[in-house]
């Protein structure tokens, strides 16, 4: 609970640069929120969208897979030594694209996770790590398992 208590997501413009800023030791709780800001960047045609994350203190592997997701559309800012270090040991630091200037400064407001929907959530985490395990075999060793549990969960409701 202490993680998601203090993380959170923001979205803010200038002109046609969307600035999206999360904060905090985020987890796959704010993985709505991101996918939301991403979204509607893409939907408000964005020319530019930052993934400011010079307040972020932690990524899980969720929020991993879904920045994973949304490459060629982020240009990443601010990152700590523990994120860079985290987009290492996932393999996925070569593929990221990190801004070199900083971001404009927006009034940004908060978007908040969506109500928890059991089956969203679990779609969202599957595909996160679905993301990760397509860019080398540590992380389909790592991952793996979990999802395929995940898979038979959603055949067996289906």
């Amino acid at each position: 609970r202490q993680l998601a208590a203090n993380a959170s997501v923001a979205i803010g413009w200038s002109r046609r640069t969307c600035v999206i800023t999360l904060s905090g030791k985020a987890n796959w709780r704010q993985g709505t929120a991101l996918q939301a800001a991403a979204a509607e960047a893409i939907a408000k045609d964005a020319k530019r969208t930052y993934l400011d994350l010079s307040k972020c203190e932690y990524l899980d592997s969720t929020l991993l897979g879904l920045i994973l997701q949304h490459t060629g559309r982020l240009l990443l800012h601010g990152a700590r030594l523990r994120i860079v270090s985290q987009f290492r040991e996932m393999g996925i630091i070569d593929v990221l694209q990190f801004a070199s200037a900083p971001p404009p400064t927006v009034e940004a407001r908060a978007i908040a996770p969506a109500p928890a929907d059991r089956e969203q959530h679990a779609r969202l985490l599957r595909a996160a790590h679905e993301s990760l395990m397509e860019v080398s075999k540590k992380n389909r060793r790592k991952f793996g398992p979990a999802v395929a549990l995940m898979r038979e969960e959603e055949e067996r409701k289906d």
